[in-house]
């Protein structure tokens, strides 16, 4: 396929993630009015295109490609995911005091918690989406230097 079609359509697809981005912020759920809705959609994008560019890649370049080009490519997708996930986590404790401040400030309510308790029901679900994170990380830098 044409590289600058490609280029066209992974710019096409990021401004559709930004639109998606704005439509959530612009709601009126005060939980999606802070600029980590942004970091989030575009952090999923960055660190869930790294690993499927991986996938994509591995496959077709095993028959051709040297050692040390496969290195490249995974090294690549793991900067590309680290950096993902270390921006969205960076991110967090500022929304977090956003949203407590705003709990103090403002009397809306997300259905049918105040945006901080519903927020505080999915640790468990974060924190292990964060563990897996790193883990698949480590993971990947373990299989580079083994490899």
């Amino acid at each position: 396929m044409n590289k600058t079609l490609l280029a066209i359509i992974g710019l096409l697809g990021l401004v559709d993630i930004f639109c998606m981005a704005s439509l959530y912020y612009s709601t009126s759920m005060i939980t999606w009015m802070h600029v980590n809705t942004y970091f989030m959609f575009i952090g999923s994008v960055f660190s869930a295109g790294a690993v499927i560019t991986l996938l994509i890649t591995s496959i077709r370049v095993k028959a051709f490609a040297d050692g040390e080009l496969a290195k490249k490519i995974v090294l690549s997708a793991l900067v590309g995911i680290f950096l993902a996930v270390t921006i969205r986590m960076a991110e967090q404790p500022l929304y977090l005091s956003w949203m407590s401040e705003i709990q103090l400030t403002n009397d809306a309510i997300t259905f049918p918690h105040t945006p901080i308790i519903a927020y505080n029901e999915t640790f468990g679900l974060r924190i292990s989406a964060w563990i897996l994170s790193i883990m698949s990380i480590l993971m990947m830098v373990y299989c580079l230097y083994i490899y």
